[in-house]
C-alpha cells in the first residue's frame, strides 16, 4: 500500500493554536498605541500562519497515482513528484542503503534515516532512535538536523521538554543559514521562549528568513515596522513586506495590506485593491476578512462601490 504524505506531530497544531491565543491576548495591550479611529482587531498580531506552519512540517513520502502530486520536502520546499529523487521512497531498498551511509558517516544519510524513524512506517515513531542520528549528523554541521533537534526539544519528542535547549539548536541551524530556524528564533525572541524576549533579535532573524523568502518571517518583519518594535517605525516599509507575503498566499498578510489599502496607511487609499486582498484572504478561511466583505455589503463577487 503506498504511503501518503502525512502531518507529523497532531499535538503541534495545538500547541501552535495555543501559542497564537497567546500571541494575540499580550500583544493587545499595544492597542493603545495605534491612532484612534483605527481597527484595534487587525495588524497587532504578528502570528505564525497555520498553514504555513503545516507546510513546513509535511514530510515527503510517495503518493499513489491520481492524488495530488505537489508537496513540500522534507526541507519544507515544494517538488512535484516527477522532481522527487530516487533515494526518497521510503521502502526497505531506502532504509539498507542510507543505514550503510549513515554508519559510514554520511550527514545526510544520518538526517534521512534519523526522519525515516518518525514517519509512517511499518513500526511507531521513535524519536529517542531519531535524535541519535539527528546528533550525529547535527555535530557535522548539518543544519536540517539541528532544526529537528530544537523541535524535538521543543515539544519533549524523544527528549524532556526544555525550551532553552530548543533555543539553542535553532539558533546553530539558524547561525547554519537554515531559513526555517531563522524564522522560528525570530519567533522565539519575540516571545521571550527560551530567550529573552529581544525584539531587535526577533527583527534580526525575521529578516534573514525574510530575505530567503520565508512568507511568515515577512509577515512578522512588516509587523515590526508597523508597530516600531526592533526597528524604526515605517508604515511603508510594512506594506512592502505584506506585500511580499501576501504574494505568496500568507492570509494574515493579505487581511492586514487590505486594511492598509482601505486606511491609506503606508500606502495610497484604495478600497478596489483592499476587497482584491480582503477576498484573497477570506477564500483561505480569514474570518476577519470574511466579516470585513459583508460588512462592506459585499459578497465573493460584487465590486466595491465608486
Amino acid at each position: 500500500m503506498p504511503l501518503r504524505p502525512r502531518l507529523i506531530g497532531a499535538k503541534q497544531s495545538q500547541t501552535m493554536r495555543v501559542q497564537a491565543h497567546v500571541a494575540r491576548r499580550e500583544l493587545a495591550q499595544i492597542a493603545q498605541d495605534m491612532p484612534a479611529g483605527r481597527p484595534s482587531f487587525s495588524l497587532l498580531w504578528p502570528l505564525v500562519s497555520l498553514a504555513s506552519k503545516a507546510k513546513i512540517q509535511w514530510k515527503r513520502l510517495p503518493m499513489s497515482s491520481g492524488e495530488d502530486n505537489e508537496s513540500p520536502d522534507f526541507r519544507g520546499r515544494n517538488m512535484s513528484n516527477d522532481d522527487t529523487p530516487d533515494d526518497l521512497s521510503w521502502d526497505s531498498e531506502f532504509l539498507n542503503r542510507h543505514r550503510e551511509a549513515a554508519q559510514a558517516g554520511d550527514a545526510e544519510a544520518q538526517y534521512l534515516f534519523g526522519e525515516a524513524h518518525t514517519m509512517c512506517l511499518d513500526f511507531e515513531p521513535d524519536y529517542a532512535e531519531a535524535i541519535k542520528w539527528w546528533r550525529k549528523a547535527a555535530d557535522q554541521q548539518h543544519a536540517p538536523s539541528c532544526l529537528s533537534l530544537g523541535s524535538c526539544y521543543e515539544e519533549g519528542k524523544g527528549v524532556p521538554c526544555d525550551q532553552v535547549e530548543a533555543a539553542k539548536w535553532f539558533r546553530k541551524a539558524a547561525e547554519l543559514g537554515h531559513e526555517v530556524a531563522q524564522f522560528w528564533l525570530g519567533m522565539l525572541y519575540r516571545r521571550g521562549v527560551g530567550v529573552p524576549r529581544d525584539n531587535d533579535e526577533a527583527a534580526k532573524w525575521f529578516r534573514k528568513a525574510a530575505d530567503q523568502g520565508v512568507s511568515d518571517a515577512q509577515y512578522n518583519l512588516g509587523h515590526l515596522y508597523l508597530i516600531g518594535r526592533g526597528v524604526p517605525k515605517n508604515e511603508a516599509e510594512a506594506a512592502a513586506w505584506f506585500l511580499k507575503a501576501a504574494e505568496q498566499g500568507q492570509v494574515d498578510a493579505q487581511f492586514g495590506l487590505g486594511l492598509m489599502y482601505e486606511s491609506g496607511r503606508g500606502v495610497p487609499k484604495d478600497i478596489e485593491e483592499a476587497v482584491r486582498l480582503f477576498r484573497r484572504a477570506a477564500e483561505q478561511g480569514e474570518e476577519a476578512a470574511q466579516e470585513k466583505l459583508r460588512d462592506m455589503g459585499l459578497d465573493s463577487h460584487q465590486r466595491p462601490p465608486i
